[in-house]
């Protein structure tokens, strides 16, 4: 969506496209991700969060170190259900299973049913009734991989059925994705 330039002290000073030329200036030096990118002097790929730009995005920030001295950062930021929607829907397409991706802290960063994307399995009264996806969320985010059941709508949300689940997490510049495969019993 767009790639800016960071100052030392968290400015965002050089903005692409232009569309987000209004964002120039704006001060994002206390989102984490620029805070421990600028600490450790190494990239770091954020969670998913409500960017300044007015929609949830994921960046990647790496920093420019020339001589030891911080010179800022360059970030890229994106939407990760589209990257993800075009490695993984080849996968299940046209096949019995499905996959979808959480972030750590239960936010879902895609799924096939696009109306999930971004709802947090914990906190969204969409899986409020089915405690047994909730309760197979947290072993999931607790979990570095393996396999449990639970029950939810299914892909025609016109009933309930029970689904069998295995994960595996995908870590990469400090940020935990979840990746869960799923097939109905």
């Amino acid at each position: 969506a767009e790639f800016s330039y960071i100052t030392p002290g968290g400015i965002m000073k050089i903005i692409e496209p232009s569309i987000y030329y209004g964002t120039q200036g704006s001060d994002i030096s206390q989102q984490s991700h620029i805070s421990k990118a600028f600490q450790t002097r190494q990239p770091v790929l954020s969670q998913q969060f409500l960017a300044i730009e007015g929609f949830y995005a994921t960046v990647f920030i790496y920093p420019i170190v020339k001589n030891g001295s911080l010179l800022g950062g360059i970030t890229a930021l994106f939407f990760p259900q589209l990257i993800l929607e075009n490695v993984l829907k080849p996968l299940f397409e046209g096949k019995e299973f499905e996959i979808w991706v959480m972030q750590k802290g239960g936010s879902l960063i895609y799924s096939k049913d696009d109306y999930e994307i971004g709802r947090n399995l914990y906190t969204d009264s969409l899986y409020f009734d089915f405690p047994d996806l909730i309760a197979a969320g947290r072993k999931i985010d607790a979990g570095e991989s393996g396999k449990t059941t639970y029950s939810f709508y299914s892909s025609a949300m016109n009933n309930t059925v029970t689904k069998l689940t295995y994960w595996d997490t995908f870590t990469w510049y400090g940020t935990e994705w979840k990746l869960i495969w799923v097939k109905p019993e």
